[in-house]
């Protein structure tokens, strides 16, 4: 299994997914045209990383900014990494949030009452 990284364009995030140390990035702007096909990458990493490496996995996400058919994707994305959890997987999801930002804080705590998997809210 190899790593994902997609660099950040204008209207989606840097990508980093990584086998080892294992983890999870993204961040900067996240509204593409087609949220479903550019979430489908980082789906598929994912359904194979927690069926082939099995390894705890840590998720950081620092959006400024993303649209409601990314949020739906993200909340898909999130309840994949909760199936994980729920197979016995170790799993923990970083919101980081600009301290001044209320929508990505609200969201971010919108989207935690949602999992059971452990979810920080990080300022910075």
């Amino acid at each position: 299994m190899k790593d994902y990284i997609l660099e950040a364009t204008s209207s989606t995030p840097k990508v980093e997914l990584k086998v080892s140390p294992a983890g999870m990035l993204l961040e900067g702007a996240c509204y593409p045209e087609n949220a479903v096909g550019f979430f489908g990458s980082i789906m598929d990493w994912l359904k194979e990383f927690t069926t082939e490496v099995r390894k705890p996995l840590e998720m950081n996400v620092r959006l400024e900014y993303f649209n409601t058919s990314s949020s739906k994707c993200l909340l898909d994305l999130f309840e994949a990494m909760e199936g994980y959890r729920a197979e016995g997987g170790e799993v923990v999801i970083n919101w980081h949030y600009c301290e001044d930002d209320e929508d990505i804080l609200e969201s971010g705590e919108e989207f935690s009452e949602d999992l059971s998997v452990p979810f920080n809210l990080v300022s910075y």
